[in-house]
């Protein structure tokens, strides 16, 4: 996630998609 998070805060680079299959128990440690 901190990569997504360091990508998205670049300001070249507009938008960040991911195909990641990540379980809701690990987003939730994530928040």
């Amino acid at each position: 996630m901190k990569l997504i998070e360091r990508l998205e805060g670049l300001d070249d680079m507009q938008e960040v998609y991911h195909n990641a299959d990540i379980s809701d128990e690990v987003m939730a440690q994530q928040l």
